[in-house]
């Protein structure tokens, strides 16, 4: 029941009991009512009317840079990493020029990342790249949210080899190469998942805003597998170069890819550059937008 007193001048009125009634008198009303919850944070990775489940993703932004540490085993090279805190503390590190080149990292328990804004790991192509072995363990990173100017993703460059994360309810921006696993990979991508994300690779100025993929922003020249990775309700815009899986890979990259799905992926031009380069299914790999 809805209880409700007007105010206002005399003539206003309201209805009460199928009669209008003058000001002050309250307003007794029987309805049905159907309340519906809405994401003010998250709302960029609803694809329905359903909210997301388990939607426990607020982050404070906090670093547990001791809780890395003890848990770093330099005499074996592992990391393991146990909660939102020490992976933003991980990408702290590889971002302040760590490498951990050697090292196999690896993900013991589920993340939220909701309300932050996430650094990629491995933020740019020279010193500050992750150029060891990732291990999700099959553990999910939710709420991702990136916008930087080129290389986004949870990780931006890396040289080494990333497997068995998934990536959920994310929004993910550059204006050039953009991934929901990775931007720019030199290495093998297998057994991760991407799904209720966003990803976008914009440069209003038609320059660049390319290299966008569900999985993969752009592999790097040689021969990596990117395999056995699954994509699911993901939309892709780019300028150019945007694959439902990958937006660049080489060719023999290319031949090697197996396994991965793609389901309820869309891709679409972005309205800058020339129209439609490279957008969608290539003739050669309909998971990739260009073989190079």
């Amino acid at each position: 029941m809805l209880y409700w007193t007007p105010t206002g001048s005399d003539n206003d009125y309201n209805l009460k009991n199928g009669k209008l009634s003058s000001d002050g008198e309250p307003l007794f009303l029987d309805a049905d009512i159907t309340l519906v919850a809405t994401q003010a944070v998250h709302e960029k990775d609803s694809f329905d009317e359903k909210y997301d489940e388990n939607a426990d993703y607020a982050f404070s932004g906090n670093s547990d840079s001791t809780g890395l540490e003890n848990n770093t085993d330099t005499a074996a090279m592992t990391v393991e990493i146990a909660s939102a805190e020490q992976l933003l503390a991980f990408a702290q590190a590889v971002n302040s020029g760590n490498t951990y080149e050697g090292y196999t990292v690896k993900l013991t328990s589920d993340v939220g990342l909701g309300g932050y804004d996430w650094q990629p790991i491995g933020a740019d192509t020279g010193a500050n790249v992750f150029a060891g072995s990732f291990d999700g363990n099959g553990h999910t990173v939710r709420g991702l949210t990136v916008d930087v100017e080129e290389n986004a993703g949870l990780f931006g460059c890396v040289i080494g080899d990333i497997a068995n994360v998934n990536v959920d309810g994310a929004y993910i921006k550059s204006q050039s190469r953009a991934g929901g696993i990775v931007a720019f990979v030199y290495g093998d991508v297998t057994g991760c998942s991407v799904t209720n994300t966003i990803i976008e690779a914009i440069d209003e100025s038609g320059a660049s805003g390319g290299n966008a993929g569900s999985i993969v922003g752009e592999s790097g020249d040689g021969v990596f597998a990117i395999t056995g990775n699954t994509a699911q309700k993901v939309r892709l815009t780019a300028n150019r170069d945007c694959g439902v899986i990958a937006g660049s890979v080489s060719a023999d990259t290319s031949a090697a890819m197996a396994d991965n799905t793609a389901d309820n992926v869309g891709v679409k031009w972005s309205g800058y550059g020339a129209e439609g380069e490279n957008i969608g299914p290539n003739p050669e790999n309909a998971h990739v937008g260009v073989v190079r």
